[in-house]
């Protein structure tokens, strides 16, 4: 077994071990509409801002679980493992950007840690209204693309984060323990990559503890941490999330099986009766192929249903009408 470390393949590294997020129409920032049914542990270095347009779902990060339901609104900080699950479809909004689109003017922005993810705990009523309004019409722009949207998303984003600042409690880190949490976040990356790419088949922790020159004791404990899982229950869950998307085409239950690291179909079938309740032949016939969205299968072997920039727009376009109102009637959070 291989474990690439920090300094081996450098470049190789910086391509596997986070997200990588591309910029396409303003630098720093990303923003997409995606229906939702499960995310890999994963983490980048940009901050994230989920809004959740339909369904339900749970966010894991370290030793918190987050319930989110239509209208929540999710903080994510840079380098932040997390895990989405859902029980259903769901279709989330999401804003990444990078700490950088400050840093000429804010330049704590990369030793900030926010302490709360969920915004309605510490924005509530017609600020939150308006805080989710924000969001939607700096989607909308960056969509639109009308002259000049650059300015009105960047100058919107300001605003966003003048708020965050004020509303969200938050701590600054020294450079030390950025430097710590880096070398943790870059030994988890190495965790998870080795993970992702062998879990088809048996997978031992005591072989990533030999190669990490770790105890058994404190490797799983970091896993738990960070995680919020045992690891085998974390490899339980990219195997039963990957049957999952084989389930929707012709393959047998035994090849399934084989495909996704099962090494029997009692443990597949015990699988869909704990998370989805039901046997997999019952799964399959609850599912169809088609999807009005972009399929994509994602490097972190997930399914994920991406929204065409025409249809994105579209739903924006309706939201928006709700959405107008609110910023021309409800004050400004920064000023109330």
């Amino acid at each position: 077994m291989e474990i690439r470390t920090a300094r081996q393949g450098e470049e190789e590294l910086m391509k596997r071990e986070f997200e990588i997020i591309d910029h396409p129409s303003i630098k720093y920032l990303n923003i997409f509409l995606i229906d939702m049914d499960y995310r890999t542990s994963h983490l980048h270095r940009e901050l994230e801002i989920n809004l959740v347009l339909e369904g339900k779902l749970a966010i894991i990060s370290k030793q918190q679980v987050y319930e989110l339901d239509v209208g929540s609104a999710i903080l994510l900080n840079s380098n932040q493992p997390h895990e989405i699950r859902t029980e259903s479809k769901s279709t989330l909004l999401c804003l990444q950007i990078s700490p950088n689109f400050c840093k000429s003017y804010f330049r704590g922005i990369s030793n900030l840690v926010f302490d709360s993810a969920r915004l309605e705990q510490h924005i509530t009523g017609d600020s939150y209204k308006y805080i989710t309004s924000l969001i939607t019409e700096i989607a909308y722009q960056y969509f639109a693309r009308p002259k000049g949207f650059e300015f009105s998303c960047m100058s919107m984003l300001n605003l966003l984060f003048g708020v965050l600042l004020n509303k969200v409690p938050y701590h600054e880190i020294s450079d030390d323990e950025k430097n710590k949490t880096m070398l943790k976040v870059d030994r988890l990356t190495r965790i998870l990559n080795y993970a992702d790419e062998h879990y088809t088949h048996k997978i031992r922790l005591s072989d990533i503890a030999e190669t990490e020159g770790l105890s058994m004791t404190y490797l799983s404990q970091f896993i738990k941490e960070h995680l919020n899982q045992s690891f085998q229950d974390y490899i339980n869950n990219l195997r039963f999330n990957h049957a999952k998307t084989l389930l929707t085409g012709d393959m047998k239950l035994l090849d399934i099986c084989l495909e996704c690291g099962f090494s029997d179909y009692r443990y597949l079938n015990k699988a869909f009766l704990d998370n989805a309740g039901c046997t997999p032949a019952e799964y399959k016939k609850k599912h169809s192929k088609e999807s009005k969205a972009i399929q994509i299968r994602s490097p972190l072997h997930t399914v994920e249903n991406y929204y065409s920039e025409h249809d994105t727009l579209d739903i924006l376009r309706k939201l928006r009408l709700n959405h107008l109102s609110v910023l021309r009637d409800i004050p400004n959070p920064l000023f109330t």
